[in-house]
């Protein structure tokens, strides 16, 4: 059985975005399509870089943990899931931020979907040979976002799972 659900999900390289973040603004973004999907009057995408203190080689999970609760007045909670809690989050249709990172968790020479990239989790299915996850891309220089279907296992070494919720 599959579950999906559509989330208002932007691009990272949107004429909206400052063109200066735009190769870097993958989480910010991710997290700008959460709160949307909460709030319609939610922060932007160029507000949330530089709340999460976001750099030009991306946005740790950290500062999602650290800065996201400041820059929301505390209206929200955030924390990092297990699979099992985030399988669980969108049975209950809330999104979930996905961060795919061979670089910082010290997985270089292990391939995944993505080396370095925030996502935004919209759903899942089992198939025979396992999990997989629905993610959405946040887009590229050429197009909008994309949803992907991607299977968990060769990728777990590189995943993050990210809870944002209204408290």
């Amino acid at each position: 059985m599959k579950i999906n659900f559509d989330c208002p999900v932007y691009s990272q390289y949107d004429s909206n975005v400052k063109k200066s973040y735009r190769s870097s603004a993958c989480g910010p973004t991710a997290v700008a399509s959460i709160l949307h999907f909460y709030k319609d009057d939610a922060l932007s995408i160029n507000q949330l870089y530089k709340a999460l203190h976001c750099t030009k080689i991306g946005l740790p999970a950290a500062f999602i943990h650290w800065f996201l609760p400041r820059a929301v007045q505390g209206n929200y909670s955030v924390r990092t899931l297990r699979l099992f809690e985030a399988i669980h989050w969108i049975q209950q249709k809330q999104p979930v931020a996905v961060k795919f990172d061979r670089y910082f968790t010290w997985k270089l020479n292990r391939p995944s979907y993505f080396k370095y990239h925030w996502t935004v989790m919209t759903g899942f299915y089992w198939k025979r040979d396992g999990l997989y996850l629905i993610v959405e891309d946040l887009g590229t220089p050429n197009r909008a976002s994309r949803t992907h279907e991607i299977p968990y296992a060769p990728n777990a070494h590189a995943l993050t799972f990210i809870g944002i919720r209204p408290k």
